[in-house]
């Protein structure tokens, strides 16, 4: 019983974050960021600046499908966060760059 309460509550909040970033999402990548940098520019730029110029940020299909991939060293960018200059886009690769700015400080949580 007590079990699939705590599923229960589970998913639902897994889909209230699910729709709290879409809807983020939506809202922001309207709004272009003031340097008009590209995704794959900001992250470039936070990587370096972190010396993880090792790191390879490539573009991957998918929306939202963005990650980074600790045991290659690899950031995927979605094609319209990587192509992207809206603040959508520089937010999602600003977020993916630090995890691994955490890979790279040994934070595993």
């Amino acid at each position: 019983m007590y079990y699939d309460i705590l599923i229960f509550i589970g998913l639902g909040l897994s889909l209230i974050a699910q729709i709290i970033v879409s809807t983020s999402y939506s809202k922001y990548k309207k709004v272009l960021n003031s340097k008009e940098l590209t995704g794959f520019e900001v992250a470039r730029k936070i990587l370096d600046k972190n010396n993880l110029n090792d790191i390879m940020i490539l573009e991957t299909k998918g929306n939202l499908s963005d990650h980074y991939d600790p045991s290659r060293k690899v950031i995927k960018l979605s094609t319209d966060i990587y192509h992207g200059t809206s603040i959508a886009s520089a937010s999602v690769a600003a977020h993916e760059c630090g995890h691994a700015i955490q890979d790279k400080d040994g934070y595993k949580p």
